[in-house]
């Protein structure tokens, strides 16, 4: 992989500029009931919007892809991430020049302790990876194991995180602008249908459908697979 080139843009990166702040959502999400001052309005209109993130989350997006190089350390398996994990993309071994040099195999925990019950040998590189639980402990294996301490080849990890919840008030969510759309769309049916008829909750939830086809078609991601 040559050097990246950086040019003069115009415009600012991560391209959030137009997303709305997390109020600014809670408001236009409590307009639909009237309740834009109402404190109780506004507290469930934020509980739809997390919840309407959380749906978005089941699925891989391609604006959420994460790298990460790790220097591997002789006799040592196991390596702590740095960032949300929600599931592998891809892994590569990448030398002194940031050249891409030879791929790593993702392998299921369950896959893993069948095919590698001996853990013990060491090599030069790693060809496979996996992860027993990373909610639990943000880790990953590799084996076989170095021998050595590596500056290079070093392991170059590409995997998706989670879209992040906005923390306070002036925060914008991370993501395309069409996304947030697609998110604030299902936080409105799921606001309405605490507070309004089912007939208003069933139309929002349609368009909300539709919204969420739309971007999934131009942004789904799926994550490493091997196995039968």
């Amino acid at each position: 992989m040559g050097s990246a080139y950086s040019g003069t843009s115009v415009t600012s990166f991560p391209q959030t500029l137009d997303n709305r702040s997390l109020d600014a959502l809670k408001d236009e999400i409590a307009s639909f009931a009237g309740g834009q001052t109402r404190k109780d309005t506004l507290v469930r209109a934020q509980e739809a919007l997390f919840e309407a993130i959380r749906v978005f989350n089941a699925w891989s997006w391609t604006f959420n892809r994460v790298t990460e190089d790790i220097t591997l350390v002789a006799a040592t398996a196991d390596y702590t991430l740095s960032s949300n994990w929600r599931n592998p993309l891809r892994a590569q071994m990448v030398d002194s020049s940031n050249d891409t040099r030879d791929d790593v195999s993702w392998i299921k925990w369950s896959d893993w302790v069948s095919m590698f019950p001996d853990q013990s040998n060491t090599g030069s590189i790693p060809l496979f990876y996996t992860a027993i639980n990373i909610h639990e402990t943000g880790q990953v294996t590799v084996d076989p194991v170095p021998a050595t301490t590596l500056t290079w080849p070093t392991l170059r990890l590409f995997y998706h995180r989670r879209i992040e919840t906005p923390s306070s008030g002036d925060d914008v969510l991370e993501v395309p602008e069409e996304i947030e759309q697609a998110i604030f769309d299902e936080a409105v049916w799921r606001f309405l249908r605490k507070l309004k008829s089912f007939r208003e909750a069933r139309d929002a939830q349609a368009a909300a459908l539709i919204s969420k086809s739309m971007v999934s078609a131009e942004y789904r991601d799926f994550e490493d697979y091997y196995g039968a």
